[in-house]
């Protein structure tokens, strides 16, 4: 085997070895954070490393650096201790001084505004007793010249209202008999509207259906073709391994095994997709009973039937 294949399916040893020839020892990390910022340089390569951390190492990569002594707890001296303790102790302190401030800040506040909405109540009532006022006069003195208008008109008004009574009648009738043409067209029309609504409504249950198929077979055979691609590496790699790498022939035939199972599982969704579609047709016919009140009461609500004629009240 070439030492550059190996340094290629080993891309990520040299930066092991790097970090922990600098973090073994007592100068360890405290975190990754710290790692990212001493290694600028390395910065992008530990990130992808870390990316794939679970698969090559099966934790995370803080864990892992953690494990092999590249990550760990920096003791602190009595000074820094000690500091760290005064330090809460004055922040607490400053926390509890700002709160109390701003309780007492809410509390004016809350008075100020208290003294506001009273002070505009009785601007409001003595500004509404006012136009009360003002109301009332007006009105008395409508009522006085409508009474006057009322006595100097009593005979003219008599007769008027039998003419009027007269032709209301008419016009009740002409107006009734548009009425009742104008339903029975409003009530063609919400008959079609019904049939056309129902029409998409069922369009629109069997296109569900169909999209939710060809999501998932869309999904499986993505699934499926890149197994297949993992398969197909894993036997180009297999076939050009050497006689003796043992440990790699294991790791490839692992990932064959791995590529076959998933394939056969995405077949099996691309079938169980397939016949869940067929299942769910059955099922639109119920979904359309549920929906034919609902259809009919929206068309009803969208092509209303014209107000009828009020009859004349005499």
């Amino acid at each position: 085997m070439k030492d550059a294949d190996f340094e290629i399916r080993n891309e990520y040893e040299p930066i092991i070895k790097f970090l922990q020839e600098k973090y073994g020892g007592e100068n360890k990390a405290s975190s990754l954070t710290e790692i990212y910022a001493d290694n600028e340089e390395y910065a992008p390569k530990i990130k992808a490393m870390g990316r794939k951390a679970k698969e090559l190492f099966g934790t995370t990569l803080a864990q892992y650096l953690k494990q092999i002594g590249v990550i760990g707890n920096k003791a602190r001296s009595a000074e820094e201790e000690e500091l760290s303790e005064e330090e809460k102790k004055r922040r607490a302190e400053e926390e509890k001084r700002v709160e109390e401030e701003r309780k007492a800040e809410e509390e004016f506040r809350r008075k100020a505004e208290e003294e506001r909405k009273v002070e505009e109540e009785k601007k409001r009532k003595a500004e509404e007793e006012k136009r009360l006022e003002e109301e009332r006069i007006r009105k008395a003195e409508e009522e006085k010249k409508a009474e006057e208008e009322r006595r100097a008109e009593a005979e003219r008004r008599a007769e008027q209202e039998r003419l009027d009574r007269e032709e209301k009648q008419k016009r009740y009738e002409l107006e009734h008999s548009v009425w009742v043409r104008h339903c029975n067209k409003r009530r063609i029309e919400r008959e079609e509207e019904y049939k056309r609504r129902l029409k998409d409504k069922r369009e629109e249950l069997e296109y569900e259906l169909e999209v939710k198929r060809d999501n998932e077979v869309k999904a499986a055979m993505e699934e499926m073709i890149k197994y297949m691609r993992q398969l197909v590496d894993a036997e180009w790699t297999l076939e050009s391994l050497g006689l003796f790498d043992f440990k790699e022939k294991k790791a490839q035939n692992a990932s064959i095994a791995v590529a076959e199972a998933k394939i056969e599982e995405a077949r099996r969704e691309i079938k169980s997709a397939r016949e869940a579609y067929k299942n769910d047709i059955p099922g639109i016919d119920v979904k359309m009973k549920l929906a034919e009140i609902q259809i009919r009461k929206s068309v009803e609500k969208d092509i209303a039937l014209p107000e009828e004629p009020q009859r004349p009240d005499f």
